[in-house]
């Protein structure tokens, strides 16, 4: 995965008022939990019953406000913990704690491979000196 953050984005979010306990973040919805035992991301049902999870943010990046982080980790020592870090933190336990997440536009993050960065780093090479070599 690869991160890309707005910094104008990032300023204008922490300049918002703060009083209500909010991230903000790329938010997965509707997502199914994966039930297959050898899978990484397995969450079993005895764990976390429900169909969906939880609206929950984006592992790479997510900002959140000192409201939202005192609010889930008061609730975390009493909470039945599955390994899907980013489900249980920004979703579980930030639904139980009231916690809005909200979509931010500057944050997001998608796959990228390798070899776009070595093709993008030729093409900028090209253009400031001339040439490849």
């Amino acid at each position: 995965m690869d991160c890309s953050l707005s910094f104008k984005q990032v300023i204008e979010t922490l300049n918002f008022n703060t009083s209500a306990p909010s991230m903000y973040c790329f938010v997965h919805r509707f997502s199914v939990p994966d039930r297959q035992p050898g899978s990484r991301w397995y969450i079993p049902p005895s764990i976390y019953p429900p169909y969906y999870l939880p609206d929950y943010c984006s592992g790479p990046i997510y900002m959140m406000n000192p409201t939202a982080l005192s609010a889930i980790l008061a609730l975390a020592p009493k909470a039945q913990v599955f390994e899907v870090e980013d489900a249980f933190f920004t979703g579980v336990l930030a639904q139980q704690a009231g916690v809005q997440r909200r979509v931010k536009r500057g944050i997001w993050c998608r796959p990228v491979r390798f070899n776009k960065f070595l093709e993008l780093g030729r093409n900028i090479f090209k253009k400031v000196y001339g040439s490849s070599n």
